[in-house]
Order: C-alpha cells, then structure tokens, then sequence
C-alpha cells in the first residue's frame, strides 16, 4: 500500500478495481459462450432469459472502461 493513499481510499480502489475486473470477465465468458454455442453459459438456468451478445459487450467495455480510468488516476 502506499504510504501517502488513505485506507479508505486503498480500499474504495480495491473494490472499484475488482468490480472492473469481475464485470469485464463477465462479459468476455459469456462472449466466448456465444461463439462456441454454449448454452449453459449464456443462460445459467433454462428459465431465466439468456445475456444477449451486445449485452456482453457492454458489460466487457464497461469493465474495461472502468479499469481505464482507474489505471489513469493512478498515474495522476
């Protein structure tokens, strides 16, 4: 940890950083999924509505999109 960074902050940062990461993740697996015809994992159960592809894009650009302004405060 830095030693000038506050541990609210350090851990506002963690959390944001995992968010970003996870939801990224999210939406690469289920953007494989589509292009493999994976069923189980686009829709995890047979009566929920499966994540459409555009969606899982969005879900990936939002991750990264969080992880770029996260590594951009970083270096400010």
């Amino acid at each position: 940890m830095n030693e000038s960074m506050p541990p609210k902050f350090f851990a506002a940062r963690t959390v944001a950083l995992l968010a970003g990461m996870a939801t990224a993740l999210l939406g690469l697996v289920v953007m494989l999924g589509w292009h493999w015809h994976a069923p189980s994992v686009i829709q995890i159960r047979p009566s929920l509505v499966p994540m459409q592809y555009n969606t899982a894009l969005g879900f990936l650009l939002g991750g990264l999109g969080l992880l770029a302004a996260l590594r951009q405060h970083w270096r400010s």
